[in-house]
């Protein structure tokens, strides 16, 4: 899941980059933390912990490079353990 104030088209095409399905774009702080509440009451796990990735930085396509990464690293690992 992605929850980013950012532009909708910027969000999904970052999203349909990295294997992302849902989305919720355009989303403002204080619409942000109704979304996280209602998906707490569902019973889902939300918090910075559970994230795949956090960004700090206000740049959406930096996390399209830090999964790249990310990817190449697990395949050098495995390859060196197998």
């Amino acid at each position: 899941m992605l929850l980013t104030g950012d532009n909708e088209a910027v969000a999904r095409q970052i999203a349909a980059e990295v294997g992302i399905e849902v989305v919720y774009a355009e989303v403002m702080p204080k619409d942000k933390v109704e979304v996280v509440s209602r998906l707490q009451a569902e019973g889902k796990v939300v918090a910075i912990e559970a994230s795949d990735i956090t960004l700090v930085r206000g740049d959406l396509r930096s996390a399209v490079g830090a999964i790249r990464l990310s990817r190449k690293t697990l395949a050098t690992i495995k390859s060196n353990l197998f």
